[in-house]
């Protein structure tokens, strides 16, 4: 159940999000109105987005570069403009996409006993990067 104030924030941000119609693809248009930034983006879909600025879901992938892949520079390339398209999709969807890395994995306070762990059982650099995947995930408190 919402509170009165809820309610009045909710209808206020539906009545914002009345005239959306006349931003075009690539516009953004920001409105204030007193806690509440909305902003509207139109995708490249023509589905048109009406989300708070300051309240935005978070999304997080992980991604390291495997080690036996370093050489490998097309490969890289690649990935780094599919890591850009997937955080500015899901900006323009409205969400905050946040990309974990080893460094996170390596603030869990396991990190090092896992890894050592991991490392007797002679698994690929991928294999272990998808353990490690799983321990960044639990420094941002999961997803």
């Amino acid at each position: 159940s919402l509170s009165g104030e809820q309610q009045q924030q909710q209808q206020q941000h539906l009545r914002l999000g009345d005239n959306l119609e006349e931003h075009t693809s690539d516009e953004e248009a920001k409105q204030s109105s007193g806690k509440w930034t909305i902003r509207t983006t139109e995708t490249p879909n023509n589905i048109i987005i009406n989300y708070d600025e300051q309240q935005r879901p978070v999304i997080y992938t992980f991604f390291q570069q495997a080690a036996d892949e370093l050489d490998n520079q097309q490969n890289i390339d690649e990935q780094d403009d599919m890591l850009s398209y997937w955080k500015q999709t899901w900006y323009d969807a409205g969400w905050d996409p946040q990309i974990l890395t080893l460094q996170d994995a390596q603030r869990h306070p396991n990190f090092e006993t896992n890894t050592a762990l991991l490392q007797e059982l002679d698994i690929t650099d991928y294999d272990m990067l998808c353990f490690q995947r799983w321990m960044a995930m639990a420094v941002v408190g999961g997803g």
